[in-house]
Parts: structure tokens; C-alpha cells; sequence
């Protein structure tokens, strides 16, 4: 199928971010710098976060590697791009900075709608068999089966402090079969 027969397929690709915690708001920090509040990313607010360019597609200077240097050679920054919410791809385009260095990001590192979707079918679907982009033949839906369960995470160590049955030794619910 050919990429170029829509023009906005030349526009960059684009994820829809919320500011629904202050790490997500503090991405804005730069945009927000020194404008009023009225001007501003506001908490729960919208913000766009164009892909940027793996460093296989960018365009970036070729570093020697210093022989006398032990390890591994460090790996290029490639940008974080974000931007307030903009509907105007051309307004878009002079709006994104690097959330991490506010410096502005060129249209040129960013992946383009029609890159997003020329790569589409290679992305793996974990949820099927026969699932990856090389497999052929029939996918089908993966059969998950529980064997047990394991408490996890900063939850799990509270158990109990409010009066709740520890699940590991009592049953959460009773088959009535």
C-alpha cells in the first residue's frame, strides 16, 4: 500500500499524554517557564508526545571511540520530544522541545505517521499464538491457566493492617459446586 497518498501521512505520529501526575506535569516544566498560569500546562491538562526517530534513522554524527577508554562507548541521547496539545500539525511541529533539556526537537528526528504505520504488522501480538511478524498460518487466542498466585508490589505488604483476610491462606471465594 502506498504511504504517500494522504498528505497528513507526512505529519509526525503522535501519542496523547495527559498531565494526570505531577512527574507527567513536571515534563512541561520547560514549556511552562515564565508564562502565566492562564498560558500554562495545567495539572490533568492535555500534552502531545511525537516518537522520535530510533538511532538507526537519525541523522546523527558517527563519534570515535577513543581507544585508550575502557567499556562501552556511552549511547547518544536521542530527544524525548513532548508539546502542548496542538490540533494544527504545522502549529505542532514549531511547538515540540525535549522534555528533558527544553531544547527544540527538528520535524526531521520525529517519525512520521506513515513510518508508524508502515511498521504496524511487525509489532507482535503476546496474546496469540503464532503471533509474531515472521509466523505464518492460523494465530489463535493463548490459553492461560492459573496455577497459584503471588502477592507483589507495595500493596502486598500491607496485608492485613486493616483487617482483610490474608489471601494466601484463606480462599476469596467459595464454589458452591
Amino acid at each position: 500500500m502506498p504511504l504517500d497518498f494522504h498528505p497528513a501521512l507526512t505529519n509526525p505520529a503522535l501519542m496523547r499524554w495527559n498531565a494526570s501526575s505531577p512527574e507527567m506535569l513536571r515534563y512541561m516544566k520547560h514549556f511552562n517557564a515564565g508564562k502565566p498560569y492562564s498560558e500554562q500546562v495545567k495539572p490533568f491538562g492535555f500534552m502531545v508526545a511525537p516518537t522520535a526517530l530510533t538511532e538507526a534513522w537519525l541523522d546523527m554524527p558517527v563519534k570515535e571511540v577513543d581507544p585508550s577508554k575502557r567499556g562501552r562507548p556511552k549511547k547518544q541521547d536521542r530527544p524525548k520530544p513532548i508539546a502542548s496539545y496542538e490540533q494544527d500539525a504545522a502549529k505542532l511541529a514549531e511547538l515540540v522541545f525535549d522534555r528533558g533539556t527544553g531544547e527544540p526537537v527538528p520535524i526531521s528526528a520525529l517519525n512520521r505517521s506513515a513510518d508508524a504505520l508502515a511498521f504496524y504488522q511487525l509489532s507482535p501480538e503476546d496474546k496469540f499464538e503464532n503471533g509474531r511478524p515472521i509466523h505464518t498460518g492460523r494465530t489463535v487466542r493463548r490459553v492461560v491457566k492459573v496455577v497459584g498466585f503471588r502477592l507483589i508490589g507495595k500493596e502486598a505488604n500491607k496485608i492485613g493492617d486493616f483487617g482483610e483476610v490474608d489471601p494466601t491462606t484463606e480462599p476469596l471465594f467459595i464454589s458452591e459446586t
